[in-house]
């Protein structure tokens, strides 16, 4: 075989595998709804069941995102006494798992040591994650989540989170967004 074919054939073959990669680097960007209400042990005021919202953003090994926390099945009612959201800590996508941890909602305070955390695996279509939910990944429970929103659907607004802190709003955090007040 000639060189420039072989070149050719190399470049080809090159080409197909970093595009087949890339259809997977951003495949659990979106939003996931946990399908029931399941008690997170340990949580304050979250004993007797939370709905669970995750907004994530996927970019290759890394993960990114928000969770939030509800007390009915239409996702609208937070729960009393706890942050509405934490963005997720330490995010990784790790041998078809998405891996993360996050503060305690409950109490909502900026120096809450208490982290949770979460081994999520997923379907070959993106569309549900499945794994171990809290304090202890040996002994959480298993959660559900069915997707909500594709990456292209997300608004500004889906991926914005102000957990508030018992003295008042938390940190102000710089998302790079610029100030979206002032925009409008």
């Amino acid at each position: 075989m000639n060189r420039g074919l072989r070149g050719g054939i190399v470049g080809v073959v090159l080409l197909a595998t970093l595009s087949a990669g890339c259809s997977e680097t951003r495949l659990w960007t979106g939003t996931f709804r946990s399908t029931e209400a399941r008690p997170l042990a340990g949580v304050a005021g979250m004993e007797e069941g939370v709905y669970l919202e995750l907004v994530i953003g996927h970019f290759g090994p890394d993960l990114a995102g928000i969770i939030r926390f509800y007390r009915d099945p239409e996702f609208l009612q937070p729960v009393p006494g706890a942050c509405p959201c934490q963005y997720l800590l330490e995010g990784r996508y790790e041998d078809g798992a998405l891996i993360f941890a996050f503060p305690s909602p409950s109490p909502c305070s900026a120096a809450s040591g208490t982290l949770l955390a979460a081994r999520l695996a997923g379907t070959d279509n993106g569309d549900r994650l499945e794994g171990p939910l809290g304090m202890d990944l040996r002994t959480a429970a298993v959660w559900t989540f069915q997707r909500r929103l594709k990456a292209q659907d997300l608004t500004e607004q889906d991926k914005e989170c102000t957990p508030e802190g018992a003295g008042g709003a938390a940190e102000p955090r710089d998302d790079g967004m610029g100030d979206l007040e002032g925009d409008r």
